[in-house]
C-alpha cells in the first residue's frame, strides 16, 4: 500500500510504502510539508507488480479510518463511511471501476474496529424549556452528542451536519447511548434536511410528541439510527437511517440488538413512510422488553432490506404495514404477532 500527495493538479509524491500482510495496516504520514497550501490532496493505492490485474480485482482494497491531526489533536476523522466496512469501487489504471459479485445487491463483507471512545466528550448544542428556537447551519463533529434538546416546543432543526460524534462499533450487548441527536420532551417540533452519519445514534426521541421527521440522513450508526422511546404521533418520511448495525463478522451471528430503527415504550400512532432502513441488525425492530406495547403505527413504502438478523421485528398486535421491502436479509424477511398488512 503507499500514500501520495499532491496540490492542486501538480505531480502525485510517493509519502509512505507499507509492505501487505495478512492483517490490517497503518500508514502515518507526515504532511507537514505542504502545510498552508490549498488543495492539498491525499491518495492511497495498493500496488503490487508481482500480482496480476486480476489477482489485484479478486482481492480488492479495504480501508477503514482516515485521521488528520494538527499539533497533535485530531481535527479530522473519517471513518470511511460506515461503522461497518464494505469493499469500495476501486480501479486499476485504466479508471474503470471494479465490482464483483461480493459487492452487488446484497450485505457487504462487515469488520469491526477500535475507536477511542475517550476522544468524544460534552455536548456541542443545548436547548431546554425554550419555544420556537431554530438551529440551522452548524457543523459539528466530535463531541459526546452534537444536539440534545429537552422540554421544549416548536423547534426547528435544519440544515446541520452533526457526523463523526460518539460512537463505539466494538461495543458489546446492550443499548449505547451518545451520537448526534437526543430529544427528551420535545413537542411540536420539525427535524429536516440534516447530515449526521458515522455517530452511535442517530436521532433518538423521548417522550416527544407530534414531531416532522423529513429528508434527513442519519445512517451509519453503531447502534441505532432512529429510536422512539415513549414517543407518538411522529410523522417520519423520506429518511435514511441505513446501517444501523455492530458486529464481527468473523464468529459473530448476531448484531448485538443494532437496529436501523428501534421503537418501544409504548410509541404509538407514529406515521413512517418511505425511508431507507437497508442493511441494520435488524430493518425495523419493534419491542416490548419493557411491558409497554407500541401500537397503532403505520409504516407504509420502507425498505427494510439487507438486515442482519429480521429485516422487520415486530413481537405486538395492531401495527399496520403497507407496501414496504424487505428482502435479502439473513434470517427471516420479517416476523410479527397479531400485526395487520396489506
Amino acid at each position: 500500500m503507499k500514500v501520495y500527495a499532491s496540490v492542486g493538479d501538480g505531480a502525485w509524491n510517493e509519502l509512505k510504502t507499507v509492505a501487505p500482510t495478512n492483517d490490517w495496516s497503518k500508514a502515518e504520514v507526515d504532511l507537514s510539508a505542504y502545510a498552508g497550501q490549498a488543495a492539498v490532496k491525499v491518495r492511497v493505492a495498493y500496488e503490487n507488480s508481482a500480482s496480476s490485474a486480476d489477482d489485484m480485482k479478486a482481492m480488492g482494497l479495504k480501508l477503514d479510518t482516515f485521521e488528520i491531526f494538527e499539533d497533535g489533536v485530531r481535527t479530522f476523522s473519517d471513518l470511511c463511511s460506515s461503522k461497518v466496512f464494505y469493499w469500495w469501487k476501486v480501479s486499476y489504471g485504466d479508471e474503470a471501476p471494479i465490482e464483483t459479485q461480493a459487492t452487488r445487491n446484497k450485505p457487504f463483507d462487515r469488520t469491526s474496529y477500535d475507536v477511542d471512545t475517550s476522544l468524544f466528550k460534552g455536548t456541542a448544542l443545548t436547548v431546554e424549556d425554550s419555544s420556537k428556537v431554530t438551529i440551522k447551519g452548524f457543523d459539528v463533529s466530535g463531541f459526546y452528542y452534537a444536539l440534545e434538546a429537552y422540554n421544549s416546543n416548536g423547534l426547528t432543526i435544519e440544515n446541520n451536519n452533526f457526523s463523526d460524534n460518539y460512537t463505539n462499533p466494538n461495543g458489546g450487548w446492550g443499548d449505547q447511548l451518545g451520537g448526534a441527536v437526543l430529544m427528551e420532551n420535545v413537542n411540536g417540533s420539525t427535524i429536516r434536511n440534516n447530515v449526521a452519519t458515522n455517530n452511535a445514534n442517530g436521532l433518538y426521541l423521548r417522550f416527544s410528541d407530534n414531531n416532522v421527521i423529513t429528508d434527513n440522513n442519519f445512517s451509519d450508526c453503531s447502534d441505532v439510527c432512529l429510536e422512539l422511546w415513549n414517543s407518538s404521533k411522529n410523522r417520519i418520511e423520506d429518511n435514511d437511517f441505513s446501517w444501523g448495525i455492530r458486529i464481527d463478522p468473523h464468529d459473530e451471528v448476531h448484531a448485538r440488538d443494532s437496529t436501523s430503527s428501534l421503537i418501544e415504550a409504548a410509541s404509538n400512532y407514529n406515521y413512517v413512510k418511505n425511508n431507507d432502513f437497508t442493511h441494520g441488525g435488524d430493518g425495523i425492530f419493534v419491542r416490548a422488553l419493557n411491558g409497554m406495547c407500541s401500537e397503532y403505527n403505520v409504516f407504509e413504502g420502507n425498505d427494510t432490506s439487507f438486515a442482519n438478523n429480521n429485516a422487520v421485528e415486530c413481537g405486538m398486535g395492531r401495527n399496520y404495514w403497507y407496501n414496504n421491502k424487505a428482502n435479502w436479509s439473513s434470517f427471516a424477511s420479517g416476523w410479527a404477532a397479531l400485526t395487520k398488512t396489506s
